[in-house]
Parts: structure tokens; sequence; C-alpha cells
């Protein structure tokens, strides 16, 4: 499952990054289908890896996963407000493809730390 977040990381970016070479309802809908294929493989994997981590064994399931939720909650708001302030700065496509970087940066360190702790617990 942690891979499956990955996975789901890095067709987002390369939906969004699409956006730098393809503009047009085309390229569009293909993002919005890689989007909800990405969603497919990352969101429902999410919650049973948060579920398993130390943290959340050792503050409980109710005040563990609740964390999470605010903190995912707290990201579903934040990010539109961030995308319309990009948009009004930067323009639609810049903005979609900012988010790409940003998405492949986040699953790139998201990958290393996955590499660092099987290293170390190996």
């Amino acid at each position: 499952r942690k891979y499956f977040i990955l996975l789901g990381g890095l067709i987002t970016a390369g939906a969004m990054l699409s956006f730098a070479l393809f503009s047009g309802f085309i390229p569009i809908l293909v993002m919005v289908i890689m989007l909800g294929i990405a969603h497919s493989f990352s969101v429902s994997s999410q919650a049973s890896v948060i579920s398993e981590t130390d943290i959340v064994k050792k503050l409980g399931p109710g005040a563990g996963m609740g964390i999470y939720r605010f903190w995912e909650r707290a990201g579903n708001v934040a990010g539109p407000l961030v995308m319309g302030f990009l948009i009004a700065r930067v323009g639609y496509e810049s903005s979609v493809v900012l988010f790409g970087i940003l998405t492949l940066v986040s699953s790139i360190l998201y990958l290393g730390f996955l590499i660092r702790r099987n290293w170390i617990s190996h």
C-alpha cells in the first residue's frame, strides 16, 4: 500500500505536468481521468498505512485517525485556496504545472523516506 501512495503521486504529477506541453480540452479531460486513477491508488491506501504507524498505535485508533483526518481536511481547504491564489497570479496552466512540480517533489521525498526506512529496518 505504501507504494500505491507513491504511484498515485507520480500519476498525479505526470497529469499536471502535461500542461507544460499540451493545452486545451483533451489534455484537461486526460488530466481528470489520470487524477481519478491516481486517487484510486493513493487515497484508499493512505488511511490503512496511517493506521499502522507507531504513533497511531500509541495514541489509539480514534485519536490517531482523528488527527490524520483533521490534517487531511485542512489540506482539502488549503489546496484550493493556494491554487486560487496561484491562478490569480500566474494563470491557470502555470498553476497546474507548479502544483505538478510540487507533487513530483513530494512524491520523490516520500520515496526517499520509504527507501531510508527500509534500509534502517533491515
